[in-house]
């Protein structure tokens, strides 16, 4: 993931990294929402978590929880494809 130069804390992550997409996703659906990008909102509330997530499951290629956790961590475009696999 590529660096900002700012201090990496959660609310920079979630709203203003330019190198995230999911800081694009909060921002998106904040504003579809009308709701004020703050971290008790972007933390708390469903509706923005039921509009985000797809997002990340159309753009991120998400196929499963696992992958979901990377992009949530890393961003979508670090080029990572996850499959589920089973060990009897």
């Amino acid at each position: 993931m590529q660096h900002c130069n700012k201090p990496e804390t959660i609310y920079h992550f979630l709203t203003e990294c330019g190198h995230s997409f999911t800081a694009l996703a909060v921002l998106a659906a904040c504003k579809r929402l009308n709701l004020t990008p703050t971290l008790d909102i972007i933390l708390s509330d469903s509706r923005l978590h039921n509009r985000i997530v797809p997002l990340w499951i159309e753009n991120c290629n998400v196929v499963n929880f696992e992958a979901l956790i990377i992009v949530i961590s890393h961003g979508c475009n670090i080029g990572i494809t996850t499959t589920t696999t089973t060990t009897v």
